[in-house]
């Protein structure tokens, strides 16, 4: 199939996407699992990582109230603050309802412009005299009619936030480009295991998990290996943070940046590479899953 086909189809399949996500949630999340994970997701007693985070999604996040706010990449900062963590959050320069209402002479010269919800979603301008302002509308635009919950992974959590654009400072790591990326999946307050994203800003993007104790894990998810990397300057405060932020869920991954030993806020995941993400070994999806409590048991704290 040529790509003028496949784009003229795009509209109709993703419309059938929406209108089935809506009304099948688990029909549709457990046909992608199973084309993705390559078995069926075991819900009646889900053992490993992704069938514990596929039976949250479904039956304890999709329609909880604090899950949804803390999806909400721009409300969540309340929750950060009210944590006592201010200090690590990014500062942010404006937030929109509508691309045309970006205040744009109000911008500093570097910046990034993300949506509240769903996953890359983000524009970033280095220098904002060479920054296309129509194409960056155009393209936000598209974004903020886009229906990512139902779509691209029946994360139904996002769908119920209100869609805004946010512009914040722009997180320059110096001599390394886009800054390596901390990823501290966690239980009622205990970090399990974790990953680091490297290698993003060469589009040469690596995930390498470890325990907390930072002993590497033989395991590739998503993207490939880089191989172990040296620890974070500010690794146990990071571990500290993740705790207080995680305390009253099951399962959440917190996310954080490490620049120059200044830790910054990145966000809280619910639903990771919408709960279909393959391990590879597939055994280790179930070791992963024997870390955390039984899905039975489980209940967010108010």
């Amino acid at each position: 199939m040529n790509k003028a086909v496949k784009k003229v189809l795009r509209g109709p399949y993703n419309l059938f996407r929406k209108i089935i996500g809506a009304l099948f949630p688990k029909y549709l999340s457990m046909r992608i699992y199973k084309k993705r994970i390559r078995r069926a997701c075991n819900l009646d007693n889900p053992q490993s990582l992704t069938e514990k985070l596929m039976y949250y999604k479904l039956y304890l996040y999709w329609k909880n109230s604090i899950v949804t706010k803390l999806a909400d990449k721009y409300r969540v900062r309340e929750y950060v603050a009210e944590c006592g963590l201010s200090n690590i959050l990014n500062p942010i320069y404006g937030c929109w309802d509508k691309a045309k209402d970006i205040d744009w002479d109000s911008l500093p010269n570097s910046f990034v412009l993300k949506l509240n919800t769903g996953s890359g979603y983000n524009l970033v301008c280095k220098n904002k005299q060479e920054f296309d302002r129509k194409n960056a509308t155009k393209q936000l635009n598209k974004w903020m009619r886009e229906h990512y919950g139902y779509i691209y992974a029946e994360q139904g959590i996002y769908c119920k936030i209100k869609k805004k654009i946010i512009a914040e400072k722009y997180i320059d790591a110096f001599d390394r480009g886009s800054p390596d990326d901390y990823k501290f999946f966690c239980s009622y307050g205990d970090v399990k295991f974790l990953f680091v994203a490297t290698g993003r800003d060469k589009n040469e993007t690596k995930f390498d998990y470890y325990m907390p104790d930072w002993k590497w894990i033989d395991v590739r998810n998503v993207f490939p290996n880089n191989g172990p990397v040296t620890k974070p300057k500010n690794y146990e405060l990071m571990l500290k943070y993740a705790s207080i932020l995680s305390k009253r869920f099951p399962l959440v991954r917190v996310d954080f940046y490490d620049i120059n030993g200044t830790i910054i806020f990145g966000e809280m995941t619910f639903t990771h590479f919408g709960c279909i993400a393959p391990f590879n070994p597939d055994s280790m999806d179930f070791k992963l899953g024997e870390m955390l409590p039984s899905v039975f048991e489980a209940k967010v704290i108010k």
